[in-house]
């Protein structure tokens, strides 16, 4: 399908689409296959950059130059809106890579337009960059290392957007007056001429109130009887039902009663007689009996206002109904139905409504979907459902005039606008697919001028002015082709237009590129250059490098690898600093020395590998293939079980190789040799393996991450079946080796499953286990916090419980199992267990019980101040019983006790005193 058609295609299907549906924005490349060329594996590892994972980043082998990842979404249309990156690292804001996103609607070697630029936080989790949408067949990460920089990492990659051509954002930069001038200027295409009385309606709402125009009236003329005479026996009409209704009702009583029997003499025939979906117009309700929502709701609202009723209109989504307010209290009226009044009371009501209309009612509890009304927003209804009618007729330019009118008469209605700006989108569409090109880009203009940020009516000017080029182009006019791309540019500055012109001569050129016809594919293109304006130079200039490229890979695939050689040379002399030329000079020697070692002829791969190294000695993707080859030499040995021959293998290279070179190496090295353990499950193995590569290499980062990460598979395998035992000797082990933070909460975490699963067989069990990993783990803050935590859990549950007794023998056990080093929190807890021990008694006035429990309290915290004020009041609260009750002989031996027991505490001395001489008066 040429390009031509795809876009009319797009415009097609999407003017058919529903007109106010939002999409919801997606990740659009999760299952696209990306082209790009990785030196490794030939492709992008895209699953790892999309699996969800956060913490495990992708790392690039860059060589300082940008990686270019191109998403071909085939036929379909798409138009991303944002970047979602998840970057790993958290180091300096240096090592963060810059990402851009491009796209293209001609191939994928051309036509690409720069979306957004993201500079990553140099910070984890996640950072969104949004972008204006834009049209897209291809879409292009690059990612540009920092500067000095050899390799980039992401973690995950999203590009969120929608398919189809981009969505209206319903935003209008005009009031609704303007708008009608901004239509003006599509003479010919619409009829603008509006009645007198309806210029004279709208100039009315303005205030958002009627003054001059009964709302009779008003409905009657957006209803279309726009011409007075007519309008004079339909007015009569009501009149008479007003007169009827006034005979019938009480108008001085209650104003809901008056509602409901206003509603139902309306469905008495023949007023309102046979519902209709699309019947909005008030004068055929009068007429006929036929009626909808709309219609039904005007007629009740005319009434009830004359009636001297407060009825409003209630819109919710595709329906809309009255609501009639008495002061601050109101119900709801379906007047499609007659026993609509206040329907959620009735259920019956409600079942019989949605089977009439196809709507479901909803009640005032759900008020963000409903939106309340006055006369003006009535009237703009009856304008909007016209609208509706005419687009569903394509009558475009008839429905834009009546949403036009409803807007008018009530600038905040949302729909409006939507359909608006949709109508106006698909009308360009429509006749697009005509071939009526100018009259198609009159009104997608009109709508920009409206909606200046407007995505959707943006992009489909774009496409119309393209689909003329491309008109052109079929017809090999490239001079008349160029000419319309300089109008373009000239109307839609920011279309990308100049650029665009590098197209008129790519196309054809492309067609060449396919054939394999290189040289004639690269002469087009140098044609090119002396034709088009600068913008497109560059992009021209670009794609001729693509040329060199495609024709290299081609080769390389074919084998034939003298030819990718020359097709290289002659590019990087030209292009010297096209990175991924420079690239492609490494993933030629990688595919060619691989071929030469499979046919014997080893001698012959060494030999090119220096020859390349001479021509291109700078080339840091080249130097990586030098790497893997010593690397698959290094891996040859480790296999055989030679890890020392591999280390000098290496030591024998560095001349070559870079420190940082030799280090990845001997990394991989290593890697290799404990990944046979791993492999065998042979933990221990892989652990001495590391430990003894820290040795030789200390510190090393990676070696570390790699030994915390054989410690930590090693100690999940005991924790999945549950053997805790084992599992705690493997983490307190990888605690000492690595002192990492990640082991220490593993550790943590395995005694407190430990312990939970450990305490159903008995405080001994328990104990054995808390006091052996509290003296296996001295300075274990997480295994102590765990073990304090469960016996503070265990005291918790029994106060609960009451049971103080078991609570004070958990307190002793803890105390025991943390000994000199001792539990602040179990020690507060004990402390609580005497004191709400205690307050048990008190709150029964049980002092002597009391006193008990505050003098055990006091035998393990002699000092505790609260225990000994609490037992001084439980003395006196003792005494004062006998005081009160006049035991002059009880209270005299109470406190005596206290004197005895708090000889410094002058109060019960001189409470005594009193006692013994009241004693004596009586």
């Amino acid at each position: 399908m040429s390009l031509r058609l795809s876009v009319l295609l797009c415009l097609f299907l999407f003017t058919h689409a529903k007109t106010w549906a939002n999409k919801t924005s997606v990740d659009l490349i999760a299952k696209i296959k990306p082209q790009t060329i990785d030196l490794e594996s030939g492709k992008v590892p895209h699953a790892a950059l999309s699996d969800g994972v956060t913490s495990q980043a992708v790392e690039f082998a860059l060589g300082g130059a940008p990686l270019d990842i191109i998403y071909d979404f085939g036929d379909q249309i798409v138009s991303p809106d944002a970047i979602v990156v998840h970057w790993s690292r958290t180091t300096n804001a240096e090592q963060a890579p810059t990402i851009e996103v491009l796209v293209s609607t001609l191939s994928a070697d051309a036509g690409f337009q720069l979306l957004r630029t993201a500079h990553l936080r140099s910070q984890p989790g996640e950072q969104i960059f949004a972008f204006v949408p834009r049209t897209a067949r291809w879409v292009m990460v690059r990612i540009i290392p920092a500067a000095n920089a050899q390799h980039a990492s992401l973690a995950e990659l999203e590009i969120r957007g929608t398919t189809g051509p981009p969505e209206s954002n319903y935003e209008f930069n005009e009031s609704p007056a303007d708008a009608f001038e901004v239509l003006s200027k599509l003479q010919g295409m619409i009829d603008l001429e509006l009645s007198e009385d309806e210029k004279s309606l709208f100039q009315d709402a303005k205030d958002g109130t009627l003054d001059d125009w009964s709302l009779a009236e008003a409905v009657l003329i957006a209803s279309g009887v726009t011409d007075r005479q007519q309008r004079e026996p339909l007015l009569k009409k009501i009149d008479a039902h007003e007169s009827v209704l006034r005979s019938q009702l009480n108008l001085s009583g209650d104003a809901f009663d008056n509602g409901k029997r206003l509603l139902q003499y309306l469905h008495t025939p023949p007023t309102l007689i046979k519902y209709e979906l699309k019947q909005t117009d008030v004068h055929t309700l009068l007429n006929t009996g036929t009626f909808n929502c709309v219609s039904s709701a005007a007629m009740y609202n005319v009434l009830a206002r004359r009636l001297n009723l407060d009825a409003r209109i209630i819109e919710v989504p595709d329906h809309a109904f009255s609501i009639l307010y008495d002061g601050s209290q109101h119900a709801d009226v379906e007047a499609t139905n007659r026993d609509g009044f206040n329907p959620s009371r009735n259920s019956a009501v409600l079942a019989s409504f949605q089977r009439q209309t196809g709507f479901a009612y909803i009640a005032d509890k759900y008020p963000d979907q409903r939106r309340e009304i006055g006369e003006t927003g009535l009237v703009g209804l009856i304008y909007y459902n016209h609208g509706v009618g005419h687009s569903q007729r394509k009558e475009f330019g008839n429905a834009l005039v009546r949403y036009f009118c409803a807007l008018s008469m009530d600038p905040e209605y949302d729909s409006a606008v939507k359909n608006t700006l949709v109508t106006l989108a698909n009308w360009g569409a429509s006749l697009a697919e005509e071939k009526k090109y100018q009259q198609s880009l009159s009104v997608l203009s009109a709508g920009v001028e409206l909606a200046p940020k407007d995505a959707k009516l943006r992009s489909f000017r774009e496409n119309v002015w393209k689909s003329r080029v491309f008109a052109l182009m079929d017809a090999d006019d490239s001079d008349q082709a160029l000419a319309m791309l300089r109008e373009a540019h000239q109307q839609v500055p920011d279309g990308g237009f100049d650029e665009m012109q590098s197209w008129v001569f790519i196309r054809p050129a492309q067609d060449r590129m396919s054939q394999k016809q290189w040289d004639a594919a690269i002469k087009l293109a140098d044609k090119g250059l002396a034709a088009v304006d600068a913008p497109a130079k560059e992009q021209l200039t670009k794609w001729t490098g693509n040329v060199f490229l495609n024709w290299s890979v081609t080769a390389i695939n074919d084998e034939q690898f003298d030819e990718a050689a020359e097709a290289l040379h002659r590019g990087l002399k030209r292009f010297p600093k096209d990175y991924r030329l420079q690239r492609n000079v490494a993933f030629l020697a990688q595919k060619w020395s691989r071929q030469l070692v499979q046919i014997g002829k080893s001698t012959e791969a060494t030999e090119m590998m220096a020859d390349l190294m001479q021509r291109y000695p700078d080339n840091w993707s080249l130097k990586q293939v030098t790497i893997g080859s010593v690397s698959r030499q290094i891996q040859g040995h480790l296999k055989a079980g030679e890890t020392e021959q591999a280390i000098s293998l290496i030591d024998q290279n560095q001349a070559a190789l870079s420190d940082q070179d030799v280090l990845k190496l001997k990394r991989r090295a290593y890697d290799l040799q404990a990944d046979k353990f791993i492999q065998a499950k042979d933990w221990s193995s892989a652990v001495t393996a590391y430990k003894n590569a820290l040795e030789r290499v200390p510190g090393d980062y990676h070696l570390k991450n790699n030994l915390f990460a054989v410690y930590s598979t090693w100690c999940q395998g005991y924790i999945k079946t549950k053997n805790w035992s084992e599992a705690a000797k493997v983490c307190r082990l990888a605690v000492q080796d690595t002192s990492d933070f990640r082991l220490k909460k593993n550790h943590a975490y395995i005694v407190q499953e430990w312990l939970r699963e450990i305490s159903d067989k008995g405080p001994e069990a328990f104990d054995k286990v808390a006091r052996e990993q509290i003296a296996t783990n001295p300075q274990s803050r997480g295994v102590r916090e765990v073990v304090e935590n469960d016996y503070i859990r265990q005291i918790q549950k029994l106060l609960k419980a009451e049971s103080y007794q078991d609570a004070v023998a958990v307190g002793v056990r803890g105390t025991a199992t943390f000994k000199a080093s001792q539990s602040r929190g179990i020690d507060r807890q004990f402390q609580r267990i005497y004191a709400v021990w205690a307050k048990s008694f008190i709150d029964n006035e049980a002092w002597q019980q009391a006193s008990d429990v505050y003098e055990q309290g006091l035998k393990r915290y002699p000092k505790h101040r609260d225990f000994t004020n609490n037992l001084t009041v439980c003395w006196e609260r003792r005494a004062k019983k006998f005081i009160d009750a006049k035991d002059w002989d009880a209270a005299i031996e109470v406190l005596e006790k206290a004197a005895d027991r708090f000889p410094d505490n002058s109060n019960f001395k001189n409470n005594l005193r009193y006692c013994q001489a009241q004693k004596t008066k009586d």
